[in-house]
């Protein structure tokens, strides 16, 4: 994941709907893309399908801090309304 943050991406989608379990490191990892995306101008969106993941992303609190979407689709879309708007 890390490595499609080191190109020159405007955009990456992290797909998490087949994980079923998300622990703290996993969380981490994803606080870390989701700011080293900021700091380099990278729309990042990440896609939770499995209520586990989801839970775990609720119970840290990082459901408000991190972009969440539903589906690949809704993802694409939130990327292509941000790149809408900074034109």
């Amino acid at each position: 994941m890390f490595s499609c943050l080191d190109t020159t991406s405007s955009a990456v989608i992290v797909d998490l709907t087949n994980v079923e379990f998300m622990g703290s490191t996993g969380l981490n990892i994803l606080v870390r893309a989701h700011e080293t995306a900021l700091s380099r101008t990278i729309a990042l969106r990440i896609v939770v399908g499995t209520r586990a993941v989801l839970r775990a992303m609720e119970i840290s609190g990082l459901d408000s801090y991190l972009p969440l979407s539903r589906s690949i689709s809704a993802a694409l879309t939130s990327i292509g309304a941000r790149a809408d708007a900074d034109r």
